[in-house]
């Protein structure tokens, strides 16, 4: 018989040029259970008492053996349906084995060959291949129907553990190499399967800084610190920091032909309405601002809306599923309405979950009460849950020595 090869990570499948066996064909997550338990300890004899513990873990069942012995009957018959007459699995004296004539290849064994044998190479090259093999092989979590069992949990975890890992290395490997388009490809790979490390998303915008795709960078930071924040509450990321900076930093790689070239590149497609941006931007346009009235001796201001939901102040929003929904959609709502009530030279950042930053371009004191006003109640006009939300606004003159940009 050839060989069968066994997928776990991501999906679970089983093929020959005999056939096929994955979930819609063998119908039962028990049957799976006891088959990918019995393929990771194909080198060995296995118990009733371990296979039932295997299994059934803390359930409890009166009769292991015999619920035991009717699913091996009802695997061995999904196993021969798919592939052929065999005996697959083999019994001697109430003890269970996989029969070693059969030869099986299993993915999650191998990624994890790989990505040892890469770890012990020294030449680069090698090295690099090794990393792609295996990166290549992970597809997602190990077994992700049968987590409800330990040993499947702890498997998932390990094996997660080594792809993050693995990608990080052969990242480091890529910077050293100068390959960053390989660095964007393999980051944005590692993000679909864990979009809460930080370092993964360093790296990506690391890629796209150094393939000079600076406004890619710019809204993958924003992007990325917006994730970080609704997943895990972090807020001031050092990491993040340290590559928005390389951003910034950033100049132009060819030379512009006159300034028409330079007009072309500066120029926005559309200067309709308020101009919203990162908290990051929005700060270099405060201190700009800054200088400039000082030296024209003008007034302009800052306001700073804060939305608080009642029923939720001793809460943290970051952690209460239904706290966070609300506030995501109360934010949105305050978002629509400072967009559709502000004017064009108006400036407008999300400082965090729940509050706005907005500077008034050319504004005296008398007409910010009057904006302030009017955003109120347009925000309250289209809350629905006007009674379980606050919005408190804070209002500033903007100045070198102001304290509430920080």
């Amino acid at each position: 018989m050839e060989r069968l090869t066994v997928n776990l990570l991501g999906k679970f499948c089983v093929t020959s040029s005999d056939g096929i066996l994955n979930d819609d064909t063998i119908r039962s997550d028990k049957l799976t259970k006891l088959f990918v338990y019995i393929i990771l300890h194909r080198d060995h004899t296995l118990s009733v008492h371990e296979l039932a513990q295997a299994l059934w873990h803390e359930e409890e069942t009166e009769n292991p053996a015999g619920a035991l012995k009717n699913l091996m009957y009802r695997l061995r018959n999904a196993l021969k349906g798919a592939f052929g007459e065999n005996k697959y699995i083999l019994t001697s004296r109430g003890f269970y084995r996989w029969n070693t004539d059969i030869d099986v290849l299993v993915d999650s064994e191998l990624f994890e060959k790989y990505c040892k044998d890469a770890q012990d190479e020294k030449n680069l090259e090698k090295k690099i291949n090794f990393y792609e093999n295996g990166l290549g092989i992970y597809k997602g979590v190990f077994m992700p129907k049968i987590q409800d069992l330990f040993w499947a949990v702890n498997l998932s975890t390990y094996y997660h553990s080594l792809y993050v890992s693995s990608v990080k290395d052969i990242a480091n490997l890529y910077i050293e190499s100068g390959r960053y388009a390989d660095l964007e490809r393999i980051a944005i790979e590692a993000l679909s399967h864990d979009n809460v490390d930080e370092e993964l998303h360093c790296y990506y915008i690391e890629s796209l800084i150094n393939q000079n795709k600076l406004k890619l960078a710019l809204d993958s930071y924003e992007e990325a610190k917006q994730t970080l924040y609704k997943e895990l509450g972090v807020r001031d990321s050092q990491k993040l920091g340290e590559v928005y900076a390389k951003i910034m930093s950033m100049n132009k790689t060819t030379r512009a032909e006159g300034i028409d070239d330079l007009h072309d590149d500066i120029l926005e497609e559309e200067t309709s309405g308020v101009f919203e941006c990162g908290y990051q931007v929005f700060k270099q346009i405060y201190r700009l601002e800054a200088r400039k009235i000082k030296r024209l001796g003008i007034a302009e201001f800052l306001l700073l809306f804060t939305v608080n939901l009642i029923g939720f102040e001793d809460e943290d929003v970051s952690t209460n599923q239904l706290a966070r929904y609300k506030m995501n959609q109360s934010m949105q709502r305050l978002e629509e309405v400072l967009n559709s009530s502000l004017r064009m030279g108006d400036v407008i950042a999300r400082y965090s979950d729940s509050q706005f930053v907005v500077m008034l371009s050319m504004c005296p004191f008398e007409c910010c009460a009057i904006v302030e006003n009017r955003i109120r109640d347009k925000f309250f006009e289209k809350q629905s849950e006007a009674k379980k939300v606050k919005l408190k606004t804070e209002v500033e003159e903007i100045s070198p020595a102001s304290s509430i940009v920080k």
